[in-house]
């Protein structure tokens, strides 16, 4: 029994995943992201420079394009060219709104993905959506910020790493700060199972899709980021739309990754 139930979940998984249904709002939620990335980047920058945390934005956003390789070093800093350009002219009412628009969109596409792979029929009440909306624009970039600069601050110190029988040179240290952001990938994923889906989903299940995920994006990122090095004969083909391109593959990956982890939540 104990070998059988994960083949008939990976069966299941697997089996949806051929539907189509999967593909087709990951490929949904990249065309969003699209036009949302840099309103929703420079929003969190809003939030998090209350805070004085908003210099730490930029190594995060590097971190979940690190498959890219060089070319997500070079779309790191272009995002944040274009946060510092809305940062420093869209301070107009017109202009705000439209971010505040943009964002809130790509929320509602995000509930509309795992509303379906839950089976809900029935989204969130308007009022439900502006506050509760308001509520992941705000508080999480803050707070995924904080926990990946509190857990790097964490590992940097001697101090708990001697109480943790962890200081074993550098190579223990750059080893656990390698685990950093998949921690915050499966936070991250978990924080979504269980807020944003219009139902009740317990912890452990949520728990048990996000570790999924989390593993699952951190092996597709390796295997990709392999794939980036390898091929330089289609980055001398698409010239300067190989960063694109690398990016569209990178986004549509990621969003179906974490639809599939909470496929398996639901089951």
């Amino acid at each position: 029994r104990l070998a059988v139930t994960p083949l008939r979940y990976l069966y299941a998984l697997l089996r949806d995943l051929a539907r189509g249904d999967i593909g087709l709002r990951a490929m949904s939620l990249v065309y969003s992201t699209l036009f949302a990335i840099v309103p929703v980047v420079a929003v969190a920058f809003s939030v998090l420079k209350a805070f004085g945390y908003h210099r730490e934005l930029e190594p995060v956003l590097f971190e979940f394009l690190r498959p890219l390789g060089d070319q997500g070093y070079q779309l790191t800093a272009q995002i944040m060219r274009f946060v510092e350009n809305v940062q420093g002219t869209l301070l107009g009412t017109i202009g705000f709104v439209f971010l505040l628009v943009t964002v809130l969109s790509t929320i509602q596409k995000i509930e509309e993905a795992v509303n379906f792979v839950w089976h809900v029929e029935r989204p969130r009440s308007l009022a439900r959506r502006v506050t509760e909306y308001v509520v992941v624009m705000l508080i999480v970039p803050a707070l995924a910020v904080f926990a990946m600069v509190t857990l790097a601050r964490l590992e940097a110190s001697d101090v708990v790493a001697r109480l943790s029988n962890l200081a074993t040179g550098q190579a223990a240290a750059s080893g656990s700060s390698h685990l950093t952001p998949y921690l915050a990938i499966i936070g991250l994923f978990s924080f979504v199972y269980i807020y944003m889906p219009n139902t009740r989903v317990r912890l452990l299940p949520a728990l048990v899709g996000a570790v999924f995920g989390g593993l699952l994006w951190a092996a597709v990122g390796a295997l990709f980021t392999r794939i980036v090095v390898y091929s330089g004969q289609a980055a001398a083909i698409y010239a300067g739309f190989a960063a694109v391109l690398l990016f569209l593959v990178w986004l549509y990956l990621s969003w179906l990754i974490l639809l599939l982890g909470a496929q398996l939540s639901f089951y």
